[in-house]
């Protein structure tokens, strides 16, 4: 055997996180060092994994075992060799924070090769990454030196067909940056295209429109709708993926009509479902006319590669793992390869700052104990392993939709309608789309408008309306389903953005009246629930049925005009509670009774809410329906 050994620690003049973001993407990384871009995977034996590669004649395949890291402070991985001239191949990267704004690296490569031969491919491979870790220095300085201040990394090698790329892409910008009406649309168009010319592969080959909102600091729904325009008009490809819950590996469709009901995920070993609001992504990728770009993944099991997986140990049988790790409020959960009942535990300002989970075997199974809610910032949490046989464990940050544009969000837009209107779910499809807020309103006083203006004045007025409506929605992060009548339902991930939204209709409504134009006897009556929906096609687009909408329907009729009304769901919520204090102290009327609602059993508790100068009727309470 010919051993070969390189040990590096360097000093940069940035914070430990963008170090991390560096140092961690083993995709960019890999490339740079031996100019390789993927590997597949071939079978799975329990954690090892066989992978299939681009190592060549020196090693064409190997297994992988498990990486363990903690983000943002190490990682370690190991590959054996199963066929070729290396062996083994192992790397770790420690990163310690001298300071706020400075942190020191370490990396450290052993390889091993077989014979003399191998001898030769081990110091080839110590040779390029030595080189490789020079050019990731200067590319660490010249960040430090404020050169590169957006948070997208610009790796080499840059495009070597950028100057065509960007002559096939020209013609098609003028179409499209004539559909954007504002600057800074048009500023994200030409971001866009920098990023098509310069990116590597691996960064345009799965472009996430809200994750790259957040690198340039710009609004999310701007960004979308700029990359929806440009996927029409010929310039980006728009992709589905339906990403493992665990991981977030993804397996990508050309059209929501081609997502299957589920998927397996080999390498967590688990099934799941197909789900709108959870685990469905529209990604997007430059058309193969202007930029060929392929999806293609090297380290399969690396933090770059499960970016919500926030820590993953290894813990023996009889023995203990500390991960000493920062959180921020949100949801996480520790889970871990077959084990059957995990752990989901919240971070909120107050909480435990240390815990200890533990993972036993009963009956077969697989459980890991509860976790307390823990305190944001500096955590401690101590895993124990009180089974038979050892276990990979992580732990997740369950943030999914907070940069993933789910295709509940794609699809409830009005624009996404208008570009890709034959885009739907195959006929007889339906998918769950998980916790969703459904908001209804209903127009009172539309007939007898209708009555006194005639016709085309009163549906004037009422497309008035629907704009008005429309536009709070939008404004509050929510989409516009449909509308029937005169009536509008809205949809909205965040529960407390519908409440926000509800009385911005009321309030924008009541505007609208007060500018005359026989619209004065118009009120709206709104009402708002949440739970899970299912998805299905119709009328050429996407729509919501269930419980849900019908329960969210009879809230609304049990309204009275000029009043937003909460289902009993919608107080469950913390940040809905929050946000009804919020309007009582802005001065809306808030009161509370019981209902009879058709479709539940026993009367229910609804929460009403008037904006302020409006006085409800007692006498228009319709009742139960």
């Amino acid at each position: 055997m010919s051993p070969r050994h390189h040990e590096e620690a360097f000093v940069v003049d940035l914070p430990m996180r963008r170090v991390w973001d560096v140092m961690a993407d083993t995709q960019h990384l890999n490339q740079l060092f031996f100019g390789l871009s993927s590997s597949q995977m071939v079978a799975r034996d329990g954690d090892k994994a066989r992978l299939r590669g681009t190592f060549g004649v020196l090693a064409p395949e190997y297994d992988e075992y498990p990486w363990v890291f903690e983000v943002p402070r190490r990682y370690r991985n190991e590959r054996v060799f199963t066929r070729g001239l290396l062996r083994r191949l192992s790397t770790s990267c420690e990163l310690t924070s001298e300071s706020d704004e400075k942190t020191r690296v370490r990396y450290l490569i052993d390889v091993e090769g077989a014979g003399v031969v191998g001898g030769l491919a081990a110091r080839y491979v110590v040779a390029r990454t030595i080189r490789g870790l020079a050019q990731v220095q200067k590319l660490l300085a010249t960040m430090a030196a404020g050169q590169a201040a957006s948070k997208v990394m610009q790796w080499p090698p840059a495009n070597p067909f950028r100057e065509a790329t960007l002559a096939r892409a020209t013609p098609l910008l003028a179409p499209v940056r004539a559909q954007l009406v504002d600057d800074e649309a048009r500023a994200i168009l030409e971001r866009l295209v920098s990023m098509l010319a310069d990116g590597t592969d691996a960064d345009v080959a799965r472009m996430r429109p809200y994750e790259l909102a957040a690198a340039w600091s710009v609004p999310a729904r701007h960004t979308l709708e700029v990359f929806l325009r440009a996927a029409r008009g010929g310039l980006l490809r728009l992709s589905w993926d339906l990403l493992c819950p665990s991981c977030e590996a993804p397996t990508t469709v050309g059209s929501i009509k081609d997502l299957p009901s589920g998927g397996h995920c080999p390498a967590c070993d688990i099934d799941f479902s197909t789900n709108f609001a959870e685990n469905v992504e529209a990604t997007f990728s430059p058309e193969p006319s202007v930029r060929q770009a392929e999806r293609l993944v090297f380290c399969h099991g690396s933090p770059a590669s499960t970016k919500s997986w926030l820590a993953q140990v290894v813990v023996l049988p009889g023995a203990e793992a500390v991960l000493n790790i920062t959180l921020g409020r949100g949801r996480y959960r520790l889970q871990g390869a077959g084990i059957v009942k995990t752990a989901d535990f919240q971070v909120d300002d107050d909480g435990q700052v240390e815990a200890v989970a533990t993972v036993t075997e009963r009956g077969g199974a697989t459980v890991v104990s509860p976790l307390p809610a823990m305190g944001a910032g500096a955590l401690v949490l101590r895993l124990k392993n009180e089974g038979q046989q050892q276990h990979r464990l992580q732990l997740t940050h369950r943030a999914f939709a907070s940069l993933a544009a789910t295709a509940a969000d794609v699809t409830g837009l009005g624009l996404f309608r208008e570009l890709f209107g034959d885009e739907v779910l195959a006929p007889g499809q339906h998918v769950g789309v998980g916790q969703m807020t459904i908001l209804f309103t209903d127009l009172v006083g539309s007939t007898a408008m209708y009555e006194g203006l005639g016709d085309a004045a009163a549906y004037g007025l009422v497309r008035r309306h629907f704009t008005v409506l429309t536009d709070a929605v939008i404004r509050h992060r929510g989409r516009v389903v449909k509308t029937v009548g005169d009536a509008v339902m809205a949809s909205f991930d965040i529960p407390a953005d519908a409440v926000a939204a509800g009385l911005d209709c009321i309030v924008g409504l009541r505007a609208m009246t007060a500018s005359g134009g026989g619209a004065s006897g118009l009120r709206l009556k709104v009402g708002v629930h949440t739970g899970a929906c299912l998805a299905i096609e119709a009328n050429g687009g996407v729509d919501y049925f269930g419980r849900t909408v019908n329960i969210a329907a009879r809230v609304e009729s049990v309204a009275n005009p000029d009043e937003l009304v909460l289902s009993w769901t919608m107080l469950a919520d913390s940040d809905v509670a929050r946000a009804v204090d919020a309007a009582v102290a802005a001065g809306c009327t808030r009161t509370e009774d019981r209902r009879k609602v058709k479709g539940i059993a026993d009367e229910v508790v609804v929460t009403r809410l008037a904006p302020p100068s409006v006085t409800p009727s007692p006498s228009s309470t319709t009742g139960a329906t």
